[in-house]
């Protein structure tokens, strides 16, 4: 029977069998040493997984919070390869040097803003490194050409804690970086298995590693006739090839004063500003481009324009064009002379900010806004009390003046920038800022965040907390405060129902990585004995239900594989359920039961297996549609109906695999352009016949511990008959 020939069975008790499970996904754990870094045990656990699925899928991504120690996670993956090519934002180019060198591990490295100007290799890697890879969660974009055809032949690993910003394809569009098309016919399970993503709830304890206190909520101030004398401001015109439209631009006003009333009146300046050059055009009797319109100099009422004629197509009615523009003119200065400045509105909000810095005395606070104008706000309020610094695209600026970005974060977070502590004078403790320091810095030298305002993302949230909630914090806790959206705005343009409902699908697409970190979480729980017998070992419990849990390797990659009533799968919620039904009570191991499911646990290891056989081999667009198909029917299946699903999907997925007829590929062919229900696809690929595999065909596969479920039926049918009866 495979590897588990009579002979070589070894019946244990279930603890030990447990055991042996729990060892084979902790073989990893403890401590190792990356160059001059000791890597914590969860880096190396992340590293073995990782490597696991890299060996698997080609790549993984690696969306453990911000703070936990990625950088070096990933380059002691690179340690193996000769060529390492990370892909990062150019802000974080020195980071990554300074990382490696520490690490060991020479490499090179290209900007994601290069590579969205096409920019070329020095030289091709046989490893890729891609940071903060959200940035190239788009496949429309050249940056997600120019890195996927990178991806095309090295192994990656892909950084990011937010990998999903608005919805679950997000994430397929990552995977599909090394793994093409194949991504979107991926299961939950597979996902699960190129995804490490640990939560605080799964993450074992890390050093210097700060809790996050609960989010501490103000509600900004109020005023009805803002947003009503934004909505009244009249469409613009836009510039000749297509523009912004009136919805658009209204819903853009309102965030902004939802902000500071700074951030409104900086882009009603703008706005204002735009006008004036289109109306400097206009009344020339020409219609800009866009780019044409940019390339002239606007600075308040006057524009400077280089030969309007010569730059600009002529246009047939300039009189109602300039009509147009001169009413949303007229509109936007209105609403400029209604603004206060400095309004109440952005004193009081430089209030709380100054009453939360009381509350937090000799603590370092960082506030992030979207906004450069009201970072501005809140300084020039707030400069008198000291020690206080602003950082934008623009650059720094302390009470004294502009200073270099740098100098700002070596006084502001001088023990992770590596810096010498800044004399009292010099010394930063407010740092006010856009959110050109969301990502990529570390400044666990703080440990307050502010939200001056709400991203468009909750990820951009997380992404904030993270700079100060990380490894190597000296503080045992981090704070975080926020402001509710003014309600005039939240009915507008629903800030806080948009990030709601983002971060419902964020959590929706990270269901499976998920109900894998909750599974191995339970199974760290089951002792690791001193000493566990030889694999491959047997055990049995009693179960409510027939099924097992079993650890086996298959190519080389630990898999862990649950059946519960004949449906077998390694969907993450089914065998959280086989794990919880393992630590049953001992019960005697039925041997016709262990046959059969070895011989299952070998068939689905086949089917499996060929798998990206038979998508490495440029399966039909029609079995490409159906499997796609497939995936979306076990995606969006309850959670209850999942494992059946699932195992009904694994049956389906066995029929398209292989060298089908001419028949059998029509008859895929008219089941992908019919109109069915979920049920009746299944069902009629359940109608087809099954491709022959030949041996070579399939993988090799080790069962090395099983757990049987046995249930009452089958425990009174093994039991001896009591004395006295025949």
């Amino acid at each position: 029977m495979g590897n588990w020939a009579p002979e070589d069975r070894i019946e244990v008790s279930p603890a030990e069998a447990r055991s042996a499970i729990a060892a084979a996904i902790q073989a990893s754990d403890g401590r190792a040493r990356l160059g001059a870094i000791e890597l914590e045990p969860h880096q190396v656990e992340a590293v073995s997984r990782l490597r696991d699925a890299i060996s698997e899928f080609g790549g993984a991504l690696n969306c453990d919070p911000v703070g936990t120690g990625k950088t070096f996670t990933a380059l002691a993956l690179a340690g193996s390869y000769d060529s390492v090519l990370v892909v990062a934002p150019a802000v974080l180019r020195t980071m990554w040097e300074e990382a490696s060198q520490k690490a060991g591990i020479a490499i090179d490295f290209i900007s994601h803003e290069a590579l969205s100007r096409s920019a070329a290799l020095r030289r091709p890697p046989d490893f890729v490194i891609v940071d903060e890879a959200h940035h190239a969660r788009n496949p429309a974009t050249q940056r997600y050409r120019s890195l996927a055809s990178i991806m095309s032949g090295p192994d990656a690993v892909l950084l990011t804690a937010t990998p999903v910003h608005n919805r679950r394809a997000d994430l397929t569009a990552l995977i599909a970086l090394f793994a093409g098309n194949r991504a979107a016919t991926m299961s939950e399970a597979e996902i699960g298995r190129i995804t490490v993503r640990r939560d605080g709830t799964h993450l074992p304890a890390i050093p210097g590693m700060p809790r996050i206190a609960v989010m501490e909520w103000d509600q900004a101030p109020d005023d009805e006739s803002i947003p009503r004398g934004i909505l009244s401001i009249p469409p613009p015109l836009p510039v000749r090839d297509g523009g912004d439209g009136g919805v658009l631009i209204i819903n853009s006003l309102v965030r902004q004063w939802a902000s500071s009333d700074a951030a409104l009146r900086g882009g009603l300046v703008r706005r204002r500003q735009r006008a004036i050059a289109l109306l400097s055009a206009l009344e020339s009797g020409t219609w800009p481009t866009r780019a044409e319109l940019a390339a002239w100099t606007v600075a308040e009422d006057s524009v400077q324009l280089g030969f309007a004629e010569l730059l600009a197509a002529p246009t047939p009615a300039p009189g109602a064009l300039l009509a147009a523009v001169r009413e949303h003119f007229d509109g936007v200065c209105r609403m400029l002379q209604a603004l206060n400045n400095p309004s109440d509105r952005d004193r009081a909000m430089a209030e709380r900010i100054r009453r939360i810095r009381e509350r937090h005395q000799g603590i370092r606070i960082v506030a992030f806004s979207q906004y450069q104008d009201t970072v501005s706000a809140m300084f020039r309020a707030l400069a008198r009390y000291g020690h206080i610094a602003a950082l934008s695209g623009s650059g720094g600026r302390v009470s004294g003046g502009a200073i270099t970005r740098r100098e700002v974060l070596s006084r502001f977070a001088p023990e992770a920038s590596g810096a010498s502590h800044p004399v009292h004078a010099r010394d930063v403790t407010l740092l006010l800022t856009t959110d050109l320091l969301s990502e990529g810095v570390n400044l666990q030298d703080a440990a307050v965040v502010i939200h001056l305002d709400l991203p468009w993302t909750p990820a951009r949230i997380e992404q904030r907390l993270g700079r100060i909630a990380r490894m190597g914090s000296r503080h045992n806790m981090v704070h975080a405060y926020a402001f509710h959206p003014p309600a005039s705005a939240e009915r507008i343009v629903r800030i806080q129902r948009i990030l709601n409902l983002k971060e419902n699908e964020s959590d929706a697409a990270s269901g499976s990585p998920r109900s894998v970190e909750k599974l191995r979480s339970r199974i760290r729980t089951w002792p690791t004995l001193a000493q566990v017998q030889a694999a491959p070992i047997g055990s049995a419990v009693a179960g409510p239900r027939p099924g097992f849990i079993a650890a086996c390797v298959a190519g080389g990659i630990l898999q862990l594989l649950g059946s519960i009533d004949d449906v077998l799968s390694d969907d993450p919620e089914l065998l959280c359920k086989c794990a919880s039904l393992a630590e049953g009570r001992p019960a005697p191991l039925d041997q016709a039961a262990l046959e059969r499911a070895i011989s299952a646990i070998e068939s689905h290891v086949a089917i499996a297996g060929a798998l990206p056989r038979a998508m490495a081999h440029a399966p039909t667009d029609a079995t490409n549609r159906i499997l796609r198909r497939i995936a979306a029917i076990v995606n969006r299946a309850r959670p209850v109906d999942r494992p059946r699903i699932t195992s009904l999907a694994h049956g389906a997925r066995a029929k398209l695999l292989g060298r089908h007829g001419a028949h059998v590929e029509n008859e895929l062919a008219r089941i992908a352009s019919t109109a069915m229900t979920d049920d009746e696809l299944l069902e009629s690929l359940a109608s087809q016949r099954t491709p022959h595999a030949s041996q070579s065909d399939k993988p090799g596969v080790q069962v090395t511990a099983i757990i049987l479920f046995i249930p009452p039926a089958a425990r009174a049918a093994s039991a001896p008959a009591p004395a006295g009866r025949t």
